[in-house]
């Protein structure tokens, strides 16, 4: 199913990954769920594509220190954090360390649909970013792929290189600003 959206949600609630999975799934997200951080580290290999919406207050690892943990391994899937029991400094330090936005529950169907949007829209610019990165110092056939003479190349990406990205050269000199 290329092209779908995945929304990984880690919550302890199963009412919650029950309702926001149906929820979600009529919008024509791919949706995978875990009841733990631990146990969405125990599937993450960097190489996932998507977004994480994350409760905040969870027996163990909490969101927080789930978030921190994932900028530690250099994840840069964007984050969505949805909580019952958010406050203001919890907020501001998700919000510092990167979150897409930090919502309330119960949430608002629209406002959690505009911010996984938003996510997605995170993460495609941190694609394009990588790409960037890759073809400033990338050859293809031999060329520098930023020198304008392909039109048409693909890339592996991401920590075990099985994330594709096809691109063109005017993809690439969009994304250095050039």
């Amino acid at each position: 199913k290329s092209g779908i959206q995945t929304v990984f949600i880690v919550d302890d609630d199963p009412s919650i990954l029950k309702a926001i999975s149906r929820l979600l799934g009529t919008e024509g997200f791919r949706v995978t769920t875990f009841a733990s951080p631990q146990a969405f580290l125990d599937m993450y290999d960097g190489a996932a594509r998507g977004c994480i919406l994350l409760d905040v207050t969870m027996p163990g690892l909490n969101g927080i220190e789930l978030q921190q943990t994932l900028i530690r391994k250099g994840c840069t899937l964007p984050i969505v954090f949805l909580t019952g029991c958010g406050d203001i400094p919890t907020s501001v330090r998700a919000m510092k360390h990167g979150a897409g936005d930090f919502l309330t529950k119960p949430v608002d169907d629209k406002a959690l649909r505009n911010s996984l949007r938003q996510a997605f829209q995170q993460e495609a610019a941190n694609l394009t970013a990588e790409l960037a990165r890759v073809a400033q110092t990338t050859q293809f056939n031999g060329r520098n792929v930023l020198d304008g003479t392909f039109t048409y190349a693909q890339f592996q990406v991401g920590a075990n290189a099985n994330q594709t990205i096809t691109a063109t050269s005017q993809n690439a000199l969009a994304a250095l600003g050039q």
